[in-house]
């Protein structure tokens, strides 16, 4: 099928009607552009084009939607992990949001920028259930960032995750809105200014 029979089938179907799409296209003339905005792309990209051009379109796509979620910091005792690939790899949470994770964890190979992931996070609550165990949660690594600059061999540093509710069992949705309600319900006083940043 064509570039525009496929955002017309994403847009008219009704799992996908929220993917971002970015449109990569030899067109670049202005009716060709404002008719693919009319059907629904997110994004285009008009060849010839590097790699940081589809980078930076993706990243827009991403900021996009995540601009009005609340990321809340306030976790209770709590562990992380991510497996990518077959690595597994321990991480603190850093934020959580109805819609992704900040970690900081130690930095392995096999972390990369826009790699599918599996998430899972255990909180201890003071209310029932008084242990969370959630996943797993279908993720992509959304962005990464160094917090250690000690040294050239430092490896820590931070990654960003966004889920992918679609991909993941209701159970696990769940048992994130039972995390973010309490989140929101235990939030410090005067941390409210650091939400939606």
């Amino acid at each position: 099928m064509s570039g525009e029979e496929l955002i017309y089938d994403v847009r008219n179907n009704s799992n996908n009607k929220q993917v971002p799409f970015v449109m990569v296209t030899a067109h670049g003339g202005k009716d060709f552009i404002v008719t693919a905005i009319q059907n629904g792309v997110s994004h285009y990209v008009v060849k010839p084009f590097t790699p940081s051009d589809i980078e930076r379109k993706i990243r827009e796509c991403l900021k996009f939607s995540r601009r009005s979620i609340t990321r809340y910091s306030n976790m209770p005792s709590s562990s992380s992990c991510v497996t990518i690939d077959k690595a597994r790899i321990s991480s603190t949470i850093v934020d959580v949001s109805r819609s992704g994770l900040m970690l900081e964890l130690d930095y392995q190979d096999e972390v990369m920028l826009f790699k599918r992931c599996s998430a899972a996070i255990e909180v201890e609550l003071p209310i029932e259930p008084a242990h969370l165990a959630i996943g797993p949660i279908v993720s992509t690594i959304v962005r990464l960032e160094a917090r250690d600059f000690s040294s050239a061999a430092a490896k820590r540093g931070r990654m960003g995750l966004h889920f992918w509710p679609e991909q993941y069992d209701k159970s696990v949705y769940g048992k994130i809105e039972t995390l973010i309600n309490w989140l929101h319900a235990n939030l410090p006083e005067g941390e409210c200014s650091l939400l939606n940043n």
